[in-house]
């Protein structure tokens, strides 16, 4: 027998025998290809449309090492969508196989399509700081190829292009109480769209050093025995405390930029007073104020009962008359108002009688205080402007 045949076709073949010549035909198939192209890759979860090549077969084939899927799997140019497995593995190996005429074998040929994942940006949660401090941050990214950090404010980090850099606020951003801190994570090839991710950093202002309170600094206990006191409005305040030192000397209650102090009836000395202006981020006290604290209570004049005082009229329209009798040594006399601020004084010279008439209508209705006061006695009465 002889055959000559490189390409597929129909050939005739002559079968010689000593007695017999014989003739059948046989049919050649061309050996199948297929190509499924070169690696390629794709970002995330994009499509991805395949350009395979395949010649004398009867049917191709795609087929996926993952969980992605093809539009069309009986196409060359089949589309893929990458399932969650391929874009967490990164990478998938795709399958052309060209199925054969019989009796060829298959032709089978792979590609690899990597998939690069989208950035992902976190900048953490909103922070609040107060005024004098510096942010420290806690950023996370991933599939970045690097990241930076941004601000709206007029502030600065210490190193923009880290996930955990420290942020120190400009004078702009404690004007506003804040800013927005931004950060990005820039995609790798060939995803094009970066991530950011942004949070609110809440300044707080440091509160105002309050103001030395103002009132009585000397106090007689049996004639005032409470006294008011108050101070200035300062900045940024939460709240207002009044501290009253010792605590011997009486008991205070704050209420806002006043303090009112109930004195004990049995301190003498010196007591302080001060105010704490605070906030979330400090408390800051004023400077104290020094108040002297007397009491008249167990003075008596030596021989009482030759001594008389007359007020006339009690209560009065400020406008009264003075009777003093008995007086045996030089008097001081003083009229205070109920903060034991002095109003008026003067010194009585030892005399039979004194008499002295006040007008004191120019000062506002309530309770004052007139005192007689000596070597050997104190001596008090209430006067009432109406």
């Amino acid at each position: 027998m002889t055959h000559a045949y490189d390409t597929a076709g129909t050939y005739l073949i002559t079968l010689t025998y000593v007695i017999d010549v014989v003739q059948h035909s046989l049919l050649v198939n061309p050996i199948s290809f297929a190509n499924a192209g070169v690696d390629d890759d794709i970002c995330g979860s994009d499509p991805y449309t395949l350009s395979g090549l395949a010649t004398n077969y009867d049917s191709v084939l795609w087929t996926s090492s993952g969980d992605g899927s093809f539009d069309d799997p009986a196409l060359l140019n089949a589309t893929y969508i990458p399932g969650a497995s391929d874009i967490t593995n990164g990478t998938v190996t795709l399958t052309l196989t060209a199925e054969a005429m019989e009796p060829c074998i298959d032709a089978v040929d792979d590609m690899i399509l990597n998939i690069q994942q989208q950035p992902f940006a976190n900048a953490g949660n909103d922070a609040g700081i107060c005024e004098g401090e510096i942010c420290t941050l806690a950023g996370s990214a991933s599939n970045q190829s690097n990241i930076s950090w941004n601000t709206d404010g007029d502030g600065g980090f210490n190193d923009p292009t880290i996930l955990n850099p420290t942020y120190t606020p400009g004078p702009g951003d404690i004007s506003n109480g804040g800013a927005s801190l931004s950060l990005t994570a820039y995609a790798f090839a060939p995803c094009s769209t970066n991530m950011l991710d942004a949070i609110i950093l809440s300044i707080d202002p440091m509160v105002g050093t309050p103001v030395t309170p103002d009132g009585p600094t000397m106090v007689d206990t049996y004639l005032t025995p409470t006294s008011e006191y108050a101070t200035e409005p300062t900045s940024a305040v939460d709240e207002y405390i009044w501290t009253l030192s010792p605590v011997s000397s009486g008991d205070i209650i704050g209420n806002n930029l006043k303090g009112e102090v109930s004195w004990d009836a049995a301190y003498q000395g010196f007591a302080y007073i001060k105010v704490i202006a605070s906030n979330s981020c400090a408390a800051i006290a004023s400077d104290s104020l020094q108040v002297e604290v007397t009491t008249s209570v167990g003075f008596e004049e030596l021989d009482h009962k030759q001594l008389f005082v007359s007020v006339s009229p009690n209560p009065c329209n400020g406008i009264f008359r003075l009777i003093i009798k008995g007086v045996e040594h030089r008097i001081e006399l003083s009229i205070l108002n109920s903060h034991a601020n002095l109003i008026e004084h003067i010194t009585v010279e030892p005399a039979t009688n004194y008499e002295h008439s006040f007008n004191l209508s120019y000062l506002p209705k309530g309770i004052y205080i007139l005192k007689l006061q000596s070597k050997n006695l104190i001596h008090v009465e209430k006067i009432i402007i109406r």
